[in-house]
């Protein structure tokens, strides 16, 4: 009776230990629109100290830009189109230190990329909605 009893429970563990490994596949089949968005946010100055990158990480919200949780809402608004992005109002200076923004990844399984030039960081961050506040 017990190597009945220890042959059931030795084939439960190997279905249990199977169905463990099976699951795993699936998860990372996953379809690239349920992975969430990923990008790289650069901002290139004409003149200045040098270019500064940040990754921007939604669904959830993380990576290394220092509001990611605002700049994912910001985003999600517009539906990840940066061209669509509502804009903050906010007096800007009218001081010339022009730059080049890029965002280079996908949102929920669309391709971004989008590349923006602006007259100084002040504009660049109310016209992308603080996006590129970093």
């Amino acid at each position: 009776m017990r190597k009945r009893q220890l042959g059931a429970l030795l084939a439960a563990a190997a279905v249990a230990a199977a169905g463990g490994v099976a699951a795993a596949p699936a998860a990372a089949a996953q379809p690239a629109s349920a992975a969430g968005a990923r990008l790289e946010l650069t901002i290139t100055p004409e003149h200045g100290e040098g270019e500064r990158s940040v990754v921007l990480e939604c669904g959830p919200a993380g990576g290394s830009h220092p509001r990611a949780a605002e700049a994912c809402e910001t985003l999600a608004r517009a539906g990840g189109d940066f061209g669509r992005v509502r804009a903050r109002s906010g007096a800007c200076t009218m001081q010339f230190d022009p730059g080049v923004l890029r965002a280079a990844g996908h949102w929920y399984g669309t391709p971004v990329d989008y590349r923006r030039d602006f007259s100084n960081p002040c504009v660049a961050g109310n016209e992308t909605g603080g996006v590129f506040e970093f």
